[in-house]
């Protein structure tokens, strides 16, 4: 163990946590096995128990992964059986297809699942002959079986979940947690507080409580039901009410999350929601995968075993709602949605409580109870002749109330001939009785208000992101801190705006539509635009601040100018990724506002600045959208700057995303501007990606070509930090050519620099470099010693990725000297931080250095699964390097286990792919690969 702790810390990775579920899997399906049962439920429960192992992949991802192991009439004769809808029938024992060869795909593509995770697999998961006799006794059985019940297929997860593993690498134990025991770290408490002044709703209430207690009857399936109604009719409140009433019921804690299905902001992706949920549950942040599967794989996976109440609002599809639905049903879910969401319905077993306006009593009791403090004699009727104004909706009946309670000593006759006035006025705006109500409401309540109140909520609805904090809105609006504070009070008395955290606050989404017409009605196109530069200015200069704390990689440029009466905030290195996690989904509105009102500048400027601040927290692709448009937005303004610039992340999205030939085009254009503009950095920079693409396709003439030129720059204009990116760029180039004295002096004469800059995050990927250079010329106690060096400074400054690297090249060190056992340990804790990182390129050649591993065990059928899932993946990739070494590993397997016809077979593809390449170190392989033909 002291070997994992050096290097990964005292908390053990996830997969160290997790890799033997199967484990517990193939012993409860052992002593199931025994039980008298159908042949489809003992096969719909086998396989279960295989999705178990594997970690719970999505039904697409089997899918397209068996797709991958079926070629020519083979998946022609199969493609309409093996369908993700069809794998979920066989999971339920239903529809088992006519032949086994239908099948067999979807079992080798889990089994590779399985063992990219787990050392040890119960050999019942993964025998495909055992398999085949399953899977005729199921189809043999007669049409008037009973089906399997869904609860059949569906495993505990806690039940005998205490496993201790001995002999496993050097003898280290591994525990799951045992059954019935807590989740460790803090339990989440994120209901928001319960609401003030509720009334009625007894039928809805009751409605809710019995539907949770007839789904807790069977817990086959997850328990969800959906709230759904118009707008402002209280289904939220009524969500929230009903959560409070029951959250005894949930000992893990609850999650919420606004999705802003219906707000005039961006909705809240169902990726960025799981981030949040993942955090709450205590996830370091490192270890939180990057795309919306991944995490959804891994909240299942936090999910399972936990009794949690997830309220899900404001929800607008069903698309949203799925990745965020736990595996298991010992959760429930409650989503409030103006959508019926039918799919949700009908697909997934929800239940729908559809909420009502509020009838006259109702209204009656919910403005009585608001005004009792602040006035009486008024009678029923004029409170009716009120609540029918506001069409008996909560939201409008609660700003009435609080308009009423505020004006004491005016009748409500009064009151409500006013308020009649307004509704006149918004005749033409709807046909609709509610929304007319909703409008007059609003109108009535914003009237009311003092001029410097008034004008600060009608510039909110000019901020163009889901919710804001104090300071940004004293840039919005012009107001000092001071000042805006006590505005944004008054606001909330008026229930005109709500606050939802320490200095933030949102606006309902009706009342921010409302808010923006008031302010194109009353507020100048001047006055409005001086509005929305401050604002932008505010997140731009913020920013530039924010990633002055992380050291910016990019050339320097000067920023769009800021009103002077914008107080930008000031950062440590640590509150700078707090802010940038919560306000990311402002920084993208921002900069999609500012394209689309001409602030063009300040719309590719944000991209630029929040790239090193994003940096391991973001999706790789989650800003490509917005680099685009503002590279459409520069070119069409002539700002070749820009449009430089906006090429140049590009470049680096694509490379990162390994679509090469968009990323060397980008990068090719990107150097020819910088150039045309005389900027040797920024043409730096671009020829830098450009030489990286040149060695990952082995194009070594072109690769030290290149990046030659950005060394001369680096020496001609004495950037010291680009001359150290430039000697590290041209090791590897040596390394990977064969010339390891020259690679050797190279990189060293990086890692010098990297030190004196203080660089320790590419000190750190210069030293694994150097370690492989080492190795591929047996000089393996100073390559153990680098790597060590490399894996240290990785820990210190927690980074995953870096990490994950140090970590491949350690396992290649222990496989040069025999040491497979921990060469398996160091692969598979580099796959899992992979896979966490959305990176499936490193997470396959993870699984190839497994591979090796298992074969130098001797367990060579283990190792050629490995080997075969690889393959998979790099080919899909077109990576055609890592291809060729995992063909050539695989064939050796493949003859170890005396198959020579489909050794031969993997020997020629290699062949054939290696034939691209013309540098030394390919040329040795490929006549190796030769020799066994």
């Amino acid at each position: 163990m002291e070997r994992v702790d050096l290097f990964l810390g005292d908390e053990q990775p996830f997969f160290l946590r997790t890799r033997y579920d199967s484990v517990v899997v193939g012993k409860r399906i052992e002593r199931r096995s025994n039980e008298s049962d159908s042949a489809r439920a003992a096969f719909a429960r086998r396989l279960q128990g295989l999705f178990d192992a594997a970690g719970a992949p999505t039904l697409e991802r089997v899918r397209s992964a068996a797709a991958a192991r079926m070629s020519g009439a083979r998946a022609k004769s199969h493609r309409g059986e093996v369908s993700a809808q069809r794998i979920s029938e066989w999971r339920r024992g239903d529809r088992l297809p006519q032949t086994f060869d239908a099948v067999e795909p979807v079992l080798l593509a889990l089994r590779a699942m399985v063992l990219a995770r787990a050392e040890t697999v119960p050999h019942e998961l993964t025998d495909m002959t055992a398999w085949q006799k399953l899977w005729e006794d199921a189809r043999a059985e007669s049409d008037s079986s009973r089906p399997a019940h869904p609860s059949d297929t569906r495993s505990s997860g806690n039940e005998d979940r205490v496993i201790r593993l001995r002999d496993v690498a050097g003898g280290v134990h591994f525990h799951a947690a045992p059954s019935g025991a807590p989740p460790s770290g803090p339990i989440p408490q994120q209901l928001p507080g319960d609401v003030r002044g509720f009334v009625n709703r007894v039928v809805e209430l009751k409605r809710l409580s019995d539907i949770m207690s007839r789904v807790g009857e069977d817990d086959s399936g997850v328990r969800v039901i959906a709230i759904v109604g118009t707008a402002g009719v209280g289904k939220t409140a009524l969500a929230i009410r009903w959560a409070h009433s029951v959250r005894s019921e949930f000992p893990d804690g609850q999650l919420y999350v606004s999705l802003r299905g219906y707000a005039p902001a961006p909705p809240l992706s169902a990726s960025g929601a799981l981030l949040r949920f993942l955090q709450a549950l205590d996830v370091p942040a490192e270890r939180i995968p990057l795309g919306e599967e991944s995490r959804s794989e891994l909240f299942r996976s936090l999910m399972a075993g936990r009794r949690m109440l997830i309220v899900l609002d404001n929800v607008a599809s069903v698309g949203q709602v799925r990745p965020l639905l736990p595996g298991t049903g010992q959760s429930l879910v409650l989503i409030t949605s103006r959508n019926r969401l039918s799919g949700l319905i009908s697909r997934d077993g929800a239940w729908r409580v559809s909420v009502r306006t509020l009838t006259s009593g109702e209204s009656i009791t919910l403005l009585r109870n608001t005004i009792a403090e602040y006035r009486d004699g008024d009678s029923d009727a004029d409170l009716a002749e009120l609540a029918a104004v506001c069409a008996h909706l909560p939201l409008a009946l609660r700003i009435a109330a609080e308009r009423a309670a505020g004006r004491p000593r005016m009748s409500l006759i009064q009151l409500i001939a006013d308020l009649c006035d307004e509704s006149g006025r918004w005749d033409a705006l709807s046909s609709e009785e509610e929304a007319d109500a909703v409008h007059t409401v609003f109108t009535w309540s914003y009237r009311a208000l003092p001029d410097d109140a008034a004008q600060v909520f009608r510039r909110l609805g000019l901020h163009p992101g889901p919710d804001f904090g104090v300071h940004a809105a004293a840039a919005l609006t012009g107001a000092g801190l001071s000042t805006i504070r006590r505005q944004l009070d008054t606001l909330v008395g008026a229930h005109l705006l709500e606050e939802i955290g320490h200095d933030r606050y949102q606006l309902h989404d009706l009342l921010r539509v409302y808010a923006a017409d008031q302010a194109g009605i009353e507020e100048t196109d001047e006055d409005q635009r001086a509005c929305l530069g401050r604002l932008f200015g505010w997140y731009l200069h913020t920013s530039a601040a924010a990633v002055d704390t992380v050291r910016p990689s990019l050339p320097p440029f000067d920023l769009e100018p800021v009103d002077p009466t914008v107080d930008p905030l000031q950062f440590t290195d640590v509150s700078a990724r707090d802010w940038y996690t919560s306000e990311r989904s402002n920084l993208m509105a921002v900069a999609e506002k500012a394209n689309d009102v001409g602030f063009h500048r300040i719309a590719w400027q944000i991209p630029v600045m929040v790239r090193d601040l994003g940096d391991g927290l973001d999706p790789r692709d989650i800003w490509v959208d917005i680099k685009r448009m503002a590279l459409a937005s520069a070119e069409r303004h002539c700002d070749r700057f820009g449009e430089a610039m906006m090429r140049l992340l590009l470049a680096t999205d694509y490379r990162l995303g390994a679509r090469f030939p968009e990323a060397r085009d980008s990068y090719d254009h990107a150097a020819r501007i910088f150039g045309e503009l005389g900027n040797g950095a920024g043409e730096a920079e671009a020829m830098n990606g450009a030489g990286l693409i040149a060695l990952w396709a082995r194009d070594m003439d072109a690769a030290r070509d290149l990046l030659s030129q950005v060394l001369d720059i680096a020496e001609r204009t004495d950037d010291q930090p680009l001359r150290a990116v430039a000697l590290s760029n041209l090791g590897n180039v040596a390394r990977d050519s064969g010339d390891i004295r020259n690679a050797e002096d190279l990189l060293t004469r990086s890692i010098t620099l990297f030190q004196m800059l203080k660089r320790s995050l590419l000190e750190s990927h210069t030293l694994f470099s150097l370690a492989s250079a080492l190795r591929s010329v047996g000089r393996l106690v100073d390559a153990r010693d680098k790597v060590e060096q490399s894996l240290r400074i990785a820990r210190t400054i927690d980074n995953p990725m870096t990490l994950a690297y140090a970590l491949h090249e350690l396992a290649s060190i222990d496989l040069a000297e025999s040491r497979a056992q921990e060469a398996l340990i160091s692969s598979r804790s580099a796959a899992d931080i992979f896979k966490r990182l959305a990176n499936p390129r490193q997470e396959a050649v993870s699984w190839g250095l497994s591979g090796q591993a298992l074969g130098t065990l001797g367990r060579h059928e283990d190792a050629a699964a490995l080997h075969e899932q690889a393959v998979i993946v790099h080919r899909g990739l077109n990576e055609h390097w890592l291809l060729a070494q995992d063909l050539d590993a695989l064939a050796s397997e493949l003859e170890a286990l005396g198959e020579p016809d489909e050794a031969r077979a993997c020997w020629v593809e290699a062949s054939i792919v290696l034939s691209r390449f013309t540098d030394p170190v390919a040329t040795r392989l490929r006549e190796s690969v030769q020799a066994h033909l």
